[in-house]
């Protein structure tokens, strides 16, 4: 169990799933809706955690904690900053005072 520090959860994310609406010319668009938000800190990923992303070829990756929540699945969409991103990697710690991790992949596309 990784120890991170509470002050590092300086920032907020978003955790949604895409809606779909349908528009006023009929057409059918995908709409990020939020279910929860999050205090979360950037984790520093080591030379081998690098490697080991490059070999899954996942582009623009960054890793984040945030306090456990039995709430998140990797099938949840996070918003940071308007940016969109798919949990690639989500390694749970449901120990008392256990933090999640999680690698992000920009959303890149439609879907």
């Amino acid at each position: 169990m990784k120890q991170y520090q509470l002050s590092r959860l300086k920032h907020t994310a978003e955790f949604g799933i895409y809606d779909y609406q349908e528009g006023a010319n009929g057409i059918t668009v995908e709409v990020f809706k939020t279910l929860f938000t999050k205090r979360f800190g950037y984790v520093t990923q080591s030379i081998n955690s690098q490697l080991s992303n490059t070999g899954l070829s996942q582009t623009y990756q960054i890793a984040i904690f945030v306090k456990h929540d039995k709430r998140l699945k990797d099938t949840l969409i996070v918003k940071i900053d308007e940016e969109e991103y798919k949990i690639a990697t989500l390694n749970i710690d449901d120990s008392l005072n256990g933090y999640d991790t999680l690698t992000l992949k920009k959303k890149t596309g439609i879907g």
